[in-house]
């Protein structure tokens, strides 16, 4: 089970299915107490790293927001990052 999915299709019809996951701080992160916006990324569960590696391995692109990432405007952020997954993954398909 995932938060969203969203299916995408470029102008040049290549399809992109994005995985957007909200980590909740409490489900989420381990270690509560030392967790801030500098190091929340070594703090993630290890469940959570394992799934999330587990849908890219089956070609699933994988976007994660929380409270330490998505900044003061949150759908400006968010189309960035989706802007940044389609680029990344055009980009690797180019080789």
């Amino acid at each position: 089970m995932v938060d969203f999915l969203l299916t995408y299709t470029d102008e040049c019809k290549k399809l992109y299915n994005i995985i957007i996951e909200y980590d909740g701080f409490e489900f989420h992160f381990k270690e509560h107490d030392s967790v801030n916006k500098s190091n929340y990324e070594q703090y993630r569960t290890d469940q959570d790293i394992y799934r999330e590696k587990v849908l890219e391995s089956y070609g699933y692109n994988f976007l994660r927001i929380n409270r330490f990432n998505i900044g003061k405007e949150p759908v400006k952020k968010i189309n960035q990052l989706l802007a940044t997954v389609v680029k990344k993954k055009t980009n690797r398909s180019a080789y």
